[in-house]
């Protein structure tokens, strides 16, 4: 299954310590682009084919992407634009974690949440 995301990294990330992640990006952050067709059941165009550098829509910076579905489902694409105050909302929203593969996604903690992020 593929999902399509954003991700966002600090430009002088140079990881954590040498005992602890060290070579990792400690404010790498990753959010899903939700391109869907709502309803009962959302109708979902996960597969990010081609994206637009940054553009302006009503005066507000904006990605534009061409999504199509994913390969064992019924064949369609989409056309989905997202503001990036919006991304940047989401990665200063509330972290989501999931405990097992099974489970819904819940709402981490803030206690839990890294510093800074």
């Amino acid at each position: 299954v593929v999902y399509s995301r954003v991700a966002r990294v600090c430009k002088n990330d140079s990881g954590g310590s040498t005992r602890v992640l060290d070579r990792y990006w400690t404010s790498f952050l990753k959010a899903r682009l939700n391109c869907s067709v709502p309803g009962d059941t959302f109708f979902y165009f996960d597969v990010l084919q081609s994206l637009t550098n940054v553009l302006q829509i009503n005066q507000r910076p904006a990605v534009v992407g061409v999504f199509t579905t994913q390969i064992n489902s019924i064949p369609g694409s989409a056309v989905c634009g997202f503001y990036l105050d919006d991304i940047e909302r989401v990665f200063n929203g509330r972290f989501k974690e999931q405990k097992n593969s099974d489970s819904m996604w819940t709402p981490v903690p803030e206690e839990h949440v890294p510093k800074p992020r």
